[in-house]
């Protein structure tokens, strides 16, 4: 192992001709395609600052970055192909065959070889989904560019273990939690201020401040920071700091008015369950402590703020009668109808799907047309692919929690668990695998899972000796 590995500095692409001309082959295949798509001259920005993408490339953490913030800044930025988002796509091809180059490919024996052929296949599987998906969409008369919008969440899910892998090898725990904290309180303030502004709860001009979207994002920082604060490593500043920073993130969902918020308050108490111990369940009563400390300050906070907390909070108080009468309920009569929709969009197709693209179109309670190719129903997934698309989706998620939950590390195994509840609960009443932030938070979940498992690093697989257990909070 080299001192540079030991010490955890990013790893370099060797320096050679073949390397930089691999490197320029793909960038220039991934422009061209975007140009092709596009149809104009988005690309002529991508090709502007190609000379300066191989320096960021070259860097682990600098992959990592422009994945996720990349991502998490260009999606839902415009309504179709702009220049940020074929530099982007190009970056992302660019990113996962730089990984699987200097990170997986050379995994060839023991425990690292069965590693690498997860990942290969759930990059696989999703690459024939979404390849198929195309000839589908064409069909029914989907344009290219509304289906490579369509499938954009599900291609970042398909080279998630990948990336994940990547940046596992390459970086540290601590570099990874902290980016996870970052993104994730960041999204959530966004997402916070940019449903205060829509739902009129506040007469300032919010809006410009909601940058960055991404929902369950935020959501994968709570059930991280719960399982860092259930199984810690460290002492008391551990346990504190997490907890904070659940509570944060459980205030800043709960101030923005959404519902689907209390769906977290399953993932801590899921979570004990992992090893059965009491000391856990000690540990969750903390948390909800310090997680009602913050939303009580959040609420303050708000109300100086002249935000209307007490039409947040009839909302909450309408939770229980619109689960016991949802057509009553003008937000989950829509999502049910949404479901309806999609539901009978599938039975047109059941094997193949409407493809990625589909327009949905319905009339509410209201007797106003709606038409959107995203709506908020789990089943319009199955109404774009199919049944042969959704098995493939489930085959990749099933890998990717068996890299996460063979990790076999306990708070890795409780992340993960409470992922898995939250998801169950919300897939009821909206989509998860659609929200650009699920395959991003993923990335850094799987990748801390596998960076703070000893096995990761003791059977070959990582070169990056781990830091100490008690070496820093974040860590």
């Amino acid at each position: 192992m080299s001192s540079n590995a030991a010490r955890g500095i990013p790893w370099r692409i060797p320096a050679g001709p073949g390397t930089l001309s691999t490197l320029g082959v793909v960038l220039g295949v991934a422009i061209l395609m975007g140009f092709l798509v596009a149809r104009s001259l988005p690309a002529a920005f991508a090709l502007a600052i190609t000379p300066v993408i191989p320096a960021v490339l070259e860097s682990a953490r600098g992959r990592l970055l422009i994945v996720v913030f990349g991502g998490l800044l260009v999606f839902d930025s415009s309504s179709g192909f702009s220049g940020p988002k074929v530099v982007y796509a190009a970056c992302l091809v660019a990113c996962v065959a730089i990984a699987w180059q200097g990170s997986i490919a050379t995994m060839r024996s023991g425990r690292a070889a069965e590693v690498r052929r997860l990942a290969g296949r759930a990059c696989g599987v999703m690459t024939l989904v979404v390849a198929a998906a195309l000839p589908v969409a064409l069909l029914n008369g989907h344009s290219p560019s509304l289906w490579l919008r369509d499938v954009a969440p599900y291609i970042i899910l398909g080279v998630v273990p990948i990336l994940a892998l990547d940046a596992a090898k390459k970086t540290t725990a601590r570099f990874l939690a902290g980016t996870l904290v970052v993104a994730g309180m960041l999204v959530a303030l966004s997402v916070a201020v940019q449903l205060i502004s829509l739902r009129g709860l506040s007469s300032a001009a919010l809006e410009e401040l909601a940058i960055l979207t991404g929902f369950l994002l935020p959501v994968i920082l709570f059930t991280y920071a719960c399982a860092r604060t259930i199984y810690p490593r460290g002492g008391g500043r551990e346990v504190l700091f997490w907890s904070v920073v659940a509570g944060t993130i459980f205030a800043a969902l709960v101030i923005s008015g959404t519902r689907a918020s209390l769906f977290l308050l399953a993932v801590p108490v899921a979570m004990p369950l992992v090893d059965g111990g009491l000391s856990g369940f000690r540990r969750v009563v903390v948390l909800v402590m310090v997680a009602a400390g913050m939303l009580a300050l959040v609420f303050s906070i708000a109300a100086s703020a002249g935000i209307a907390t007490q039409e947040i909070t009839e909302r909450f108080q309408s939770a229980v009668p619109a689960v016991r009468a949802p057509q009553e309920n003008g937000s989950l009569s829509e999502r049910f109808i949404e479901s309806r929709v999609s539901w009978e969009d599938w039975q047109t197709a059941p094997v193949t799907g409407v493809g990625p693209g589909h327009v949905f179109a319905w009339t509410n309670d209201t007797g106003a047309f709606r038409r959107s190719f995203t709506v908020d129903s789990s089943v319009s997934t199955l109404a774009k692919f199919g049944l042969i698309g959704t098995a493939g989706l489930f085959v990749c998620l099933v890998i990717i929690a068996r890299l996460a939950y063979g990790a076999g590390e306990a708070r890795g195994k409780a992340a993960l668990v409470g992922l898995t509840v939250w998801i169950a609960a919300y897939v009821v009443i909206g989509n998860p695998f659609e929200d650009k932030g699920f395959a991003l938070g993923l990335i850094l979940l799987l990748a801390l899972s596998l960076s703070e498992s000893a096995p990761f690093h003791t059977r070959g697989i990582a070169n990056v000796t781990p830091e100490p257990a008690a070496a820093a909070v974040m860590r």
